[in-house]
């Protein structure tokens, strides 16, 4: 399976569900789907480019992701269609955790915690299909190199976010 083939199996394992059974946006006023500002956004995960596109008033960047280089971002200009919405925002409030044995858990994103409320709680307070989903997206995604090197960096990036006082 090629990365776009795993792109576009991730985006249909996770279908319609969302972290919550009800409208999460309620909580927060949508906060996460309020646009972003210049260096701010979604990573676009690798290979989503070549089977997504996205609306031309989201602005890109490239931004570099520290264990990964240089990785493009979306920033969008507010609330949007679901099936509009890249991986990133499709497994929020979520982020890759690696294990030991080299496999991809789950976590609360800790990068959402100023915007999410969500990202405050244990990942048991979601919808246990999402969870379930997101794991299995990362699964599919790390079965092709690219894909892992990239949930690597963001799983150690959110290391760095939960403890920035450690050191590696």
């Amino acid at each position: 399976m090629d990365l776009s083939d795993s792109i576009s199996q991730s985006i249909e394992r996770i279908g319609v569900l969302t972290p919550l059974r009800s409208d999460c946006g309620r909580l927060c006023g949508a906060a996460c789907c309020q646009g972003n500002e210049a260096g701010q956004g979604m990573l676009v995960y690798p290979g989503e480019l070549l089977v997504r596109s996205f609306p031309q008033s989201w602005r890109r960047e490239r931004v570099t992701l520290p264990g990964y280089g240089s990785a493009p971002l979306i920033c969008c200009d507010g609330p949007c269609e679901r099936e509009e919405r890249p991986l990133a925002c499709r497994v929020f409030p979520l982020a890759p955790r690696l294990r030991p044995d080299g496999s991809f858990g789950v976590r609360m994103n800790p990068r959402g915690r100023p915007v999410c409320p969500l990202c405050h709680k244990p990942v048991s307070s979601l919808d246990p299909a999402f969870a379930r989903a997101v794991e299995d997206v990362f699964s599919i995604l790390s079965s092709h190199p690219e894909g892992k090197r990239f949930l690597t960096a963001l799983s150690r990036m959110s290391d760095v976010y939960d403890n920035p006082f450690s050191r590696d």
